[in-house]
């Protein structure tokens, strides 16, 4: 792992990668945003990131649940 991530004190959250966060830009309004915004925050501008699994504390799954079920039509039980 990076040193940055063996390092850190504090909280070390591991963000995953879903097919469901892969349209950000077309998530970004409304409602949906919020669920961009967190993602993004933790991919972009939280030293609470960390690239190794084994190091995290907590797990964060970007589904935009809101913007997928919204957009595309989707209910929950596609979703799983």
């Amino acid at each position: 792992p990076p040193a940055a991530d063996t390092a850190r004190e504090g909280v070390r959250i591991y963000v995953y990668e879903t097919s469901f966060a892969v349209r950000p830009l077309g998530c970004s309004w409304g409602m949906s945003a919020v669920e961009v915004f967190v993602h993004r925050f933790f991919l972009n501008a939280c030293d609470c990131r960390t690239t190794d699994p084994e190091l995290a504390d907590f797990f964060f799954v970007p589904s935009y649940t809101n913007c997928v079920m919204t957009e595309e039509g989707k209910l929950a039980k596609d979703m799983d």
